[in-house]
């Protein structure tokens, strides 16, 4: 296990700070000796992350890396510029040890980087997100179920971390107003994809059936455009994102990486009425296959 991995490390050679890279990853050290910097310059930051875009192995892979580069290009940079939170993600940065260690560690869980973000957080601790520091590589499996079901785990992941955290976070003394919107807001975003569907859906349910109240004249706009507002912003920001990395952006890919996210926010949401109506656990999204794949993360830690 990963904390395992860090356990030994901090026994034999006493570092100080850790820098995880999954194997898939570029390892720039000019980025971590700059985050030491940071550190050292800084005690009351306890973790540099920054960016990683995905390298596609064909269009598929394009369309679903767009969807997951885009909240490494537009959301944790708006965090840093409302100087908020930001976010720990299992790879691609440097973290000190001894707030990791107050904070907890690293546990078993969907989204371990995720919940050990979190934990941090509420225990008075922060970090940064560097966007222009970016590391490449490939983010997803090779296949289309196995993407599916990573961005399944990812997703119902963070927003379990949610759920189950939402009260500490509201208590939670340490952290400001603005810091607990931002963070429900960060772990609930996956669903706005899904709330735009659910407008389009509302709309057709009402041309088809020719529905009609008292309330109508007043709610009907609100329908016909709040979903064409939420669409365009996606769809604006997918564009940006493929014209960042490519060069060169696409409606057409903009569409087909918002159809991802919808399907996405659709698997996570069936996902959680099953867990609540039938107790279902989280094994069935992480195979076997999978496992034995990641028992090779142990590799990839940096000093």
């Amino acid at each position: 296990a990963l904390d395992d991995a860090i356990d030994y490390l901090v026994k034999k050679y006493k570092i100080k700070y850790v820098s995880i890279y999954d194997f898939e990853w570029t390892v720039t050290v000019d980025y971590l000796y700059k985050a030491l910097c940071i550190l050292e310059s800084n005690k009351d930051i306890s973790f540099v992350y920054w960016n990683r875009r995905t390298v596609p192995v064909d269009y598929f892979h394009k369309i679903v890396g767009i969807y997951v580069d885009t909240f490494f290009e537009f959301y944790l940079p708006m965090k840093n510029l409302l100087d908020d939170i930001s976010m720990l993600h299992g790879s691609c940065g440097v973290l000190r040890i001894k707030d990791y260690y107050k904070a907890g560690k690293f546990t078993l869980h969907l989204t371990e980087d995720a919940y050990l973000t979190i934990r941090l957080y509420l225990n008075g601790y922060k970090g940064i997100y560097i966007r222009d520091w970016v590391e490449y590589g490939q983010n997803l499996p090779p296949n289309f179920n196995m993407t599916l079901r990573t961005l399944r785990r990812w997703q119902t992941g963070t927003f379990d971390i949610i759920v189950s955290n939402f009260w500490k976070i509201i208590k939670n003394k340490r952290l400001s107003f603005k810091q607990k919107i931002s963070f429900i807001h960060m772990f609930s975003s996956i669903f706005m994809p899904i709330i735009s569907l659910i407008l389009i859906m509302i709309s057709l349910i009402i041309i088809i059936f020719n529905i009609s109240s008292p309330l109508y004249p007043y709610i009907s706009l609100f329908f016909y455009f709040s979903q064409i507002y939420i669409i365009s912003i996606f769809l604006l920001e997918y564009y940006l994102v493929e014209k960042r990395i490519y060069g060169k952006g696409s409606i057409k890919d903009s569409f087909l990486v918002l159809l991802i996210g919808w399907g996405i926010s659709s698997l996570t949401i069936i996902y959680y009425l099953r867990r609540l109506f039938i107790g279902l656990d989280n094994k069935w999204i992480v195979t076997n296959k999978l496992i034995r794949r990641y028992d090779f993360d142990i590799y990839s830690i940096s000093i």
